[in-house]
C-alpha cells in the first residue's frame, strides 16, 4: 500500500504537456527555419554531426527528472506494515473532539484545540496496546476514525483537524456520544470508554440522556474541561468575532456541565493547563478499566521512499548531461543516435 504525503505538488505534473508542446513548437520553427536556406540532404551536408535524436533523448531525460522531482516533492510512502498476528491486553475508547470555533479561543495557550491536540497527541503514545477511534463534533457529529489498533494514523491525522471540518457550529456533546457508543465491538469481557475534550459551551440536545444511554451499554463517559471560567474573545479573520452589536463573543468554559456529563457517565471529569499532567490522570483513570486480548497485526505506519524518486532524478540530469547535442566521432560508428 502506497500514498502521498503532499499530494497537492502532484498538480506540477500538469506542467509536462505543456513543456512538451512548447519543446515540439520550438524544434518545429527551428526545423522550418534551417529549411528555408537548404533542402533536407544539404543541410546534413552542411552539419554532419548534428543530432536531432540527440536533442530529443536529452530532452527526454529532462523531463523525466522534472517527473521524478515532483513525486519526491510529493513525499511517497509505502506501508510499513507487517501482517504479523499478535495479542495484547487492552480497553477499547472513543474520543470525542469538540472542534467548534469557541474551541479556537486563546485562554488556554495556544488556544483550546491546539492544547487538546497534545493532549491527544501523548494520550494516544499510551495507549497503544489499546483500541481508539476518534469523533469530531461542533454543531454536528462525525466519525473521522475508526476504532482502530493503528494509532500511528490516528497522530497523523490529529495535525488536519479545525473548525473548518464542519459548517454547523454548535456543540452536539449528545450527538457525539451518541455516534461514538456505536462504535465499539459486541466483546463485555473489555472496558470501554468515551472520552470527551470539550469546553462545554453552548451545548446542544439531550447531553445527559445520551451520556445515560452510554452508561447503560457499559460505557464510561469521561470529560476533559478545556478553557477557563474567565474566557476570552474568539480569533476570527485577524480580529475577533462580534455579535450583532459589534461586541467581540466572549467564549467560558462551562466546568459545571462537564462535570454533570461525567457524574451521569460514572466517568471522571478532568481539568487543567498542564498536557503531561492531564495525560497521568486519564492514564490512571483508564488503566481502571478491564482489558481483555486484542487481536491485531504488528503495524509500524508508512515509510518515506521520495529517497529513490531524488536518485531517479539525479540519474536523468547525468544522462542528460553525457549526451552531447552533437554526434561524437568515437561513437559514430555504433550509429546509436542515427536518423
Amino acid at each position: 500500500m502506497y500514498r502521498f504525503y503532499s499530494p497537492e505538488y502532484l498538480y506540477l505534473l500538469l506542467l509536462i504537456p505543456l513543456l512538451m508542446g512548447v519543446g515540439f513548437y520550438a524544434f518545429r520553427k527551428r526545423r522550418a527555419q534551417e529549411r528555408r536556406f537548404a533542402e533536407l540532404p544539404l543541410l546534413k551536408t552542411l552539419k554532419p554531426e548534428s543530432s536531432t535524436k540527440r536533442r530529443i533523448w536529452r530532452n527526454g531525460f529532462l523531463l523525466l527528472a522534472l517527473v521524478f522531482t515532483i513525486g519526491m516533492l510529493a513525499r511517497p510512502q509505502v506501508s510499513a506494515r507487517q501482517d504479523v498476528p499478535k495479542e495484547e491486553k487492552g480497553i477499547e475508547a472513543m474520543i470525542c473532539l469538540d472542534i467548534s470555533n469557541s474551541m479556537l479561543c486563546e485562554d488556554v495557550k495556544p488556544n483550546r484545540l491546539s492544547f487538546a491536540k497534545q493532549v491527544l497527541g501523548r494520550l494516544f503514545d499510551v495507549m497503544r496496546n489499546d483500541k481508539v477511534g476518534l469523533v469530531v463534533f461542533a454543531g454536528n457529529a462525525y466519525t473521522q476514525i475508526p476504532i482502530t489498533t493503528d494509532l500511528s494514523a490516528a497522530k497523523q491525522f490529529l495535525s488536519d483537524i479545525s473548525p473548518s471540518m464542519v459548517t454547523a457550529q454548535g456543540t452536539a456533546i449528545g450527538a457525539a456520544v451518541d455516534l461514538a457508543s456505536k462504535s465499539f465491538s459486541d466483546n463485555k469481557e473489555i472496558g470501554k470508554t468515551i472520552i470527551v475534550l470539550t469546553d462545554g459551551e453552548n451545548h446542544e440536545g439531550d447531553v445527559l440522556e445520551a451520556v445515560g444511554r452510554a452508561r447503560e451499554a457499559g460505557i464510561r463517559v469521561n470529560v476533559v474541561g478545556l478553557g477557563t471560567s474567565e474566557g476570552a474573545p474568539i480569533p476570527y479573520e485577524g480580529g475577533y468575532l462580534k455579535d450583532e452589536g459589534g461586541n467581540p463573543v466572549v467564549t467560558k468554559f462551562d466546568e459545571q456541565m462537564c462535570k454533570e456529563i461525567a457524574t451521569a457517565g460514572d466517568g471522571t471529569f478532568f481539568s487543567g493547563q498542564s498536557a503531561s499532567a492531564l495525560v497521568r490522570a486519564v492514564e490512571s483513570q483508564l488503566d481502571k478499566l478491564p482489558k481483555a486480548v486484542l487481536t491485531s497485526s504488528a503495524s509500524s505506519g508508512y515509510r518515506e521512499v521520495y529517497g529513490w524518486f531524488g536518485l531517479a532524478a539525479l540519474v536523468c540530469l547525468l544522462l542528460e548531461f553525457a549526451i552531447q547535442e552533437r554526434k561524437s566521432r568515437f561513437f559514430s560508428k555504433l550509429k546509436l543516435f542515427d536518423r
